[in-house]
């Protein structure tokens, strides 16, 4: 059985920042840079999964070239912030409200009891919809038995000072009603075309 994807719903809420920076480029360049960025960003998660699973002990072990800058920070803010790790990329799914995603990482931060859900980003900017997908990760892991006590965006920015930022998402019943608002929206959607066939103006009416 298929289930849509969190990344997928949340396609559906505006991103006015990301029209206007359209704008300024013009669409051909805009699509160029966003593959080249989201080629980046895959590339990235497959080293920080790396390293969530430890391979980067291995004295062999080398990132790729074009991305040693952002693996170091990362491995930096790892080891000074995780404890342990019980998953990597974990497919997480709810059969109640019936949605799947992936958690970049389930650990568990020094000093804490219970692990957190933390979730990779390399963009250049904060995400708006960021605390929506850390919810739906939380609330379907919960339902399948794993508990988290906080919600994480780490990001590794690709360009500039390569700094590891760290965002923590607290007001988790808030952000729940938003997400399920958000996918009771996103159903909605996916019947609009049934809904205009059968709203369609017949001629004379």
């Amino acid at each position: 059985e298929q289930f849509p994807r969190v990344t997928h719903i949340l396609g559906i809420l505006d991103k006015p920042g990301l029209a206007r920076w359209r704008g300024r480029l013009g669409n051909a360049e805009a699509d160029k840079v966003a593959k080249d960025g989201s080629d980046i960003g895959t590339a990235f998660h497959e080293v920080a999964a790396q390293v969530g699973r430890g391979e980067h002990q291995d004295k062999f072990w080398r990132p790729p070239s074009d991305l040693s800058e952002m693996t170091t920070a990362y491995i930096n803010w790892f080891h000074r912030n995780i404890e342990s790790v019980q998953e990597v990329e974990h497919l997480v799914y709810s059969n109640k409200m019936v949605y799947a995603g992936t958690m970049d990482l389930y650990a568990t931060i020094r000093g804490d009891s219970q692990p957190s859900i933390i979730d990779l980003k390399t963009s250049n900017a904060v995400g708006p919809d960021w605390p929506l997908q850390l919810t739906a990760y939380q609330l379907a892991a919960a339902e399948l038995g794993l508990p988290s006590r906080r919600r994480i965006v780490v990001r590794v920015p690709k360009v500039g000072k390569i700094e590891v930022e760290a965002y923590e998402y607290r007001d988790h019943e808030e952000d729940a009603e938003a997400w399920v608002r958000t996918l009771e929206m996103w159903r909605w959607m996916q019947r609009d075309k049934d809904r205009t066939k059968l709203a369609r103006v017949i001629a004379g009416f």
